[in-house]
């Protein structure tokens, strides 16, 4: 079983790099320093200046504090205000560490900005790496190399993480070594990492209850109750551990957490059809909903892990990958605020689901592409391009709230959301049908 130790690191960097990587890498540190999210890595920028001079990565920040008459063009009134993050603190502390290294030393927004995307980089790699050995084991050497150069040249995989700047290959990487490790039969690891996943975002919190019933049908529920222990203590102990040792407040980190239960609607959520619905017909986006949607999202992960303790019998590596993606998958379904990069998740399971049952890609290719294009809509794309050409924000602010152009991002966005909805569901269906329920 891969271990996050040096010796399994090395031994995988000393072993001949895979053509697809380097290409991968090279196409990755071309485009990092160059474009972004516009609100995210603008918010990543002045969270990295805060953290980095001694404040809590959880409060609103005047941009004019922490960049006094430098690339106003970049960041617009100086006076305005950024939020903090809406993530456990350890990414605040990696962006306080990555000021301090890059624009602390350089004051070169590129630079920064190559520095802030790095963990994406490094995540990304680090998740080929595993996922090209986890595939390889159950379906040969050619069918993991397929399923990394799949995965780490897929437009929308590329998009989603350097091009954005966001970080869901760092959870990810944790996921898949937590359901390896399960499955291999290394509970406490697979806890500890599970862990890791929600210190950078809490996504992994829908597969405690799974692996729960897993461990207790494999015929030991005190390692299950333990399991439930294992995972939220450790998250809790590093979490507030940070937290009460930095001297950040709790109340402003449970604030950021409860927002995403509060009902916001996130471009990803099925609930985007009442936005677009609202947009068509009266002009205005409503990007809230009652709070009580914001939970939903509880009922129905516990449901399906219910019904893999009382009817499931196969507990292989595969069926164990399979309800993971479902639990996933019906927790984005359910939820209000779920953005689109999130997708990549789900979109990673389905690929090793596919690649060790029949070798095939090729709906995860077609979701995908799916994905690739509701991002590039809805975002929509121009916006990345903001650090060398600032004035494309306007543009692209004008071009998505215009009557007509505004109807059409909105209805299109929706559609595509539910065709990947209905076609990855399909799919999940008749993959539960064969395994008889």
């Amino acid at each position: 079983m891969p271990t996050l130790t040096p010796a399994w690191l090395s031994s995988q960097l000393q072993k001949p790099l895979p053509t697809w990587l380097l290409i991968g890498i090279v196409v990755r540190v071309v485009i990092a320093p160059r474009i972004g999210h516009f609100y995210d890595l603008r918010t990543w920028m002045v969270v990295g200046a805060a953290v980095a001079q001694g404040h809590s990565p959880y409060e609103f920040y005047v941009v004019w504090n922490y960049f006094p008459n430098v690339h106003v063009h970049l960041f617009g009134d100086p006076t305005g205000v950024l939020p903090g993050i809406g993530y456990p603190p350890l990414w605040g502390i990696l962006l306080g560490l990555l000021y301090d290294i890059s624009y602390a030393m350089t004051h070169n927004l590129y630079v920064y900005t190559f520095a802030l995307k790095a963990p994406v980089l490094i995540g990304d790699v680090a998740f080929a790496l595993l996922l090209r050995k986890v595939v390889a084991e159950h379906a040969g050497e050619r069918i993991g190399d397929l399923a990394g150069t799949a995965w780490f040249l897929n437009p929308f995989v590329i998009l989603a993480g350097t091009a954005w700047g966001m970080f869901d290959s760092l959870p990810l990487f944790f996921i898949l070594l937590s359901i390896y490790a399960l499955s291999r039969g290394s509970w406490k690891a697979s806890a500890l990492y599970l862990a890791l996943a929600n210190e950078f975002k809490p996504i992994g919190l829908v597969l405690v209850l799974l692996f729960c019933a897993y461990l207790w049908r494999k015929g030991s529920p005190r390692r299950s109750l333990s399991y439930v222990l294992l995972t939220g203590g450790a998250f809790l102990v590093l979490t507030y551990g940070l937290m009460l040792g930095l001297g950040w407040p709790l109340s402003n980190f449970m604030a950021s957490q409860t927002y995403q239960l509060s009902g916001v609607i996130g471009a990803g959520s099925l609930f985007i059809a009442w936005i677009a619905a609202s947009y068509a017909l009266t002009g205005s986006a409503p990007y809230y909903i009652t709070g009580l949607l914001g939970v939903l999202w509880v009922p129905a992960v516990a449901a399906a892990s219910l019904y893999y303790f009382y009817r499931v019998r196969d507990l292989s590596f595969r069926s164990l990958v399979l309800w993971s993606l479902i639990a996933v998958s019906l927790s984005y379904a359910t939820r209000t605020f779920v953005t689109e990069t999130q997708f990549v998740i789900p979109l990673a399971l389905l690929l090793v689901l596919e690649s060790t049952t029949d070798g095939s890609k090729r709906l995860f290719e077609i979701l995908s592409a799916i994905m690739a294009a509701f991002l590039v809509i809805h975002v929509p794309i121009s916006q990345f391009l903001w650090i060398g050409l600032p004035n494309v924000v306007a543009w692209t602010t004008a071009f998505a709230t215009s009557p007509f152009w505004g109807s059409v991002r909105w209805i299109a966005s929706t559609v595509l959301i539910y065709a990947y909805t209905l076609v990855l569901f399909g799919f999940l269906i008749r993959r539960w049908h064969m395994k008889g329920g």
